[in-house]
């Protein structure tokens, strides 16, 4: 019995050191996968492959603010294009979840079907200002409640 009680210090010594490691591996995880998780984008192949890419940071960047009701604006990813193929806001809105993020906006094309049932029908919530720029921003406004591609700051 004596040999049980003088044990037990030694036996909580030992749980508290196992709680402190798992505590270390756990924060040591966590700062490595923001350091995946970049700001930055290299896009390249086809236009299909690209679009997909945009259409993911887009639907990110408006999760990340709280599906548009941050009043607050970020800059969400800065992306990158090496590729010669010209994407365009049309071939980007194909690929939205549009019931989640409406784009129903694009001139000169006509995206009237990308609408929501959450938003009327005249809120368009990506806001498109790149031509064929290579080097463009994908960040978030929070006075117009929108994510904007190719304007930031």
């Amino acid at each position: 019995m004596k040999g049980i009680l003088e044990s037990i210090p030694e036996f909580f010594q030992i749980v508290a050191g196992i709680a402190v490691a798992v505590i270390l591996i756990f924060l040591a995880f966590q700062l490595t996968s923001t350091f995946r998780d970049s700001s930055e984008a290299n896009l390249s192949g086809d236009n299909r492959k690209i679009s997909s890419s945009l259409a993911k940071y887009i639907e990110t960047c408006w999760d990340q603010n709280r599906n548009g009701l941050s009043p607050t604006s970020s800059i969400c990813k800065y992306v990158n294009i090496s590729s010669s193929t010209i994407v365009s806001e049309f071939n980007v809105a194909k690929l939205l979840n549009c019931d989640g993020i409406p784009d129903n906006l694009c001139p000169p094309d006509n995206c009237d079907f990308c609408i929501s049932k959450r938003y009327s029908e005249n809120q368009d919530r990506v806001k498109w200002f790149i031509t064929d720029d290579r080097n463009f921003t994908i960040s978030y406004n929070g006075y117009e409640r929108a994510v904007l591609v190719g304007q930031g700051e």
